[in-house]
């Protein structure tokens, strides 16, 4: 039997989010005893939508993380890993743009996967506040997550040939339990991505659907996705 995180534990893991994310004493318990170490090498597939930010969305990023800066819209993504340290596992992340100058960082309120390892890794490692679900389909095409009281679905429509593109990775900043900002730097990307409309329909409470872009949205597929992903460091907000 895996032992329950000490309540030190909890706080270290206990990352802020909206409800459908949250740290529950059930995930708790389904979680391992250690988490797998960053870095991770990572390869998957995705298929990634793009919506406008709005009041909802700029209320979920901690002012520690807006301060300086300004919301600029939403990201959500279906992503299937299929090579990471913890196997291979199936997840959708809800992401919100904040530009500070001519840089822009995200900001992640919801994350959930399939995977209890990358539930203890995501929030260990990059706080990220990863619950669990369960998904059905396929993210280049039809895929679905489900939670306690919420759903997000995603249509896909790709068109065009898939196209090469190798640069660098995205820059995420969270809190962790005790309200201290830190930071991950995604490293090199390389994917093969082709454009796409995305039909999202969100089932869930208003936190979900501020952060989730939903009707008829602009996307990538990602045909292949590779990066790696280095720890969180804490920064000086």
């Amino acid at each position: 039997m895996t032992p329950t995180p000490t309540p030190t534990d909890r706080e270290r893991i206990a990352i802020p989010s909206i409800p459908e994310s949250a740290l529950t004493d059930e995930l708790l318990a389904a979680l391992p005893e250690e988490p797998a170490p960053a870095p991770w090498e990572l390869r998957a597939r995705s298929v990634m939508w793009w919506g406008r930010s709005g009041r909802g969305a700029r209320d979920l990023v901690p002012p520690a993380i807006r301060r300086g800066g300004r919301t600029v819209g939403r990201v959500g993504a279906f992503i299937r890993y299929e090579s990471t340290p913890v196997g291979s596992y199936d997840e959708i992340i809800g992401a919100i743009a904040v530009r500070r100058g001519r840089g822009v960082v995200g900001h992640v309120p919801f994350i959930v996967v399939d995977s209890a390892p990358s539930v203890l890794g995501g929030r260990s490692n990059w706080l990220l506040p990863k619950g669990l679900a369960e998904f059905h389909g396929d993210p280049g095409a039809d895929m679905t997550a489900r939670g306690d009281g919420w759903q997000v679905r995603a249509r896909v429509r790709a068109f065009g040939p898939a196209l090469p593109w190798s640069g660098a990775g995205a820059m995420l900043e969270q809190l962790d339990g005790f309200g201290a900002v830190h930071r991950t730097r995604m490293g090199r990307v390389r994917m093969r991505m082709r454009p796409a409309i995305v039909r999202v329909e969100v089932h869930g409470g208003d936190e979900l659907r501020s952060t989730v872009p939903d009707g008829r949205c602009v996307g990538v597929v990602l045909e292949r996705f590779e990066t790696t992903l280095g720890p969180a460091v804490p920064v000086d907000r």
